[in-house]
């Protein structure tokens, strides 16, 4: 429970739940600091209402600690219990919040607002349509290249992600990692799966380049790793 760790990495409603308890206990200035990623959640249809809590929950224990600091101040002497008077600084980030957007959270949370444009690693978007990729430039969109073949180990996956699915066979066959992001928990189940039965029809047919396929995706050895805790 709250108080065993000196370190939690929570889920949002995890976070809840334990401030919840540690306001109740009235311990939520044993807390010196809450990092919350991916801040932009808060306006999220489903989970967004239990980050504003998570987050009203210390902003409200700010405003109390702040009101007894100042009743501190005026009356040194006094029997009240002044201990639970040590701030909880909160560290909020998102990379998708727009510049307005972010200027009312952060007068929300009372906090200085930090931006900046660096990326360790240069960052190029490209959009799939029609059966092609197009990068995009300056002065729009300029079609480089082709999408992967998909009906052959593909045609069981549903029509709107075949694409998605053959680009990210392509990666691993290629040796690189690849990150794919899903909307829903059921449809990274479904994704995955299709991967995996993908990269199983693959290494049962008996082509030369599925051959060289099978021994390639074997050879990598995170991508090896993954397919077997599926």
């Amino acid at each position: 429970g709250p108080g065993q760790e000196a370190v939690a990495v929570t889920t949002i409603e995890k976070a809840c739940v334990a401030l919840s308890r540690l306001a109740a206990e009235g311990r939520l200035g044993e807390l010196c600091a809450v990092v919350v990623d991916e801040l932009h959640m808060v306006g999220d249809e489903d989970r967004g209402a239990t980050l504003e809590a998570a987050l009203a929950k210390l902003r409200f224990h700010e405003r109390k600690r702040r009101r007894d600091a100042t009743r501190r101040d005026a009356a040194p002497n006094a029997d009240a219990d002044f201990s639970n008077l040590e701030a909880c600084q909160i560290i909020a980030m998102s990379a998708t919040v727009a510049h307005d957007s972010l200027e009312r959270l952060a007068g929300w949370l009372d906090a200085r607002l930090f931006v900046t444009n660096y990326r360790p690693v240069p960052l190029a978007e490209h959009v799939v349509a029609d059966g092609a990729a197009f990068a995009k430039r300056a002065a729009g969109f300029e079609r480089v290249r082709g999408v992967p073949e998909t009906e052959t180990l593909f045609a069981e996956a549903p029509a709107a992600d075949r694409v998605a699915l053959a680009l990210v066979a392509e990666s691993a066959n290629e040796g690189h990692s690849c990150l794919a992001f899903c909307p829903s928990r059921n449809k990274t189940e479904a994704l995955a799966l299709a991967l995996w039965r993908a990269f199983e029809k693959a290494s049962l047919q008996k082509s030369s380049n599925a051959g060289a396929f099978r021994a390639r995706f074997a050879a990598t050895r995170k991508v090896a790793d993954a397919r077997a805790r599926l």
